[in-house]
């Protein structure tokens, strides 16, 4: 083989090295959920309920179809049959934002901020007659 012809593979290898072993940042990014998936303890006050503090457990998982919502199962005691979902703030990874969404003739909405190992929600649910202004603390 000529000698040019060596220097050519070699200089293409060179080229070509650093991009072939360039780490894949969607790999190895961390999922912006996972901070709130598990099983969570709530500790809510209301206004409906003369602000009398009800516990009760939910659970939060990632939503297979989309990225960045996270799906909350038993907000406000609704149940395990539905879940309300939540969109991951695309400014704050560690905000979630609940859009207005109707689930067993409540209109939910509200948003939650994760700190360590806690979430803090506010949220309005609406079942036609009143609206009920909830604050819920989360902890694993």
């Amino acid at each position: 083989m000529p000698p040019f012809l060596k220097a050519i593979k070699i200089i293409i290898f060179i080229a070509i090295l650093p991009s072939s072993c360039k780490t894949d940042d969607l790999i190895l990014e961390n999922d912006t959920r996972d901070g709130f998936i598990g099983e969570w303890a709530v500790k809510e006050t209301n206004s409906i309920f003369n602000n009398d503090s009800r516990n009760y457990l939910i659970e939060i998982t990632e939503d297979a179809d989309y990225g960045e919502r996270i799906n909350i199962f038993n907000l406000y005691q609704l149940g395990y049959s539905d879940s309300i979902f939540a969109n991951i703030s695309a400014t704050d990874k560690n905000s979630v934002i609940i859009p207005s969404q109707i689930i067993d003739l409540n209109t939910i909405e509200g948003l939650g901020i994760l700190s360590k190992n806690e979430i803090d929600f506010t949220y309005y649910v609406h079942d036609g007659n009143e609206i009920d202004t909830v604050t819920a603390h989360l902890k694993r």
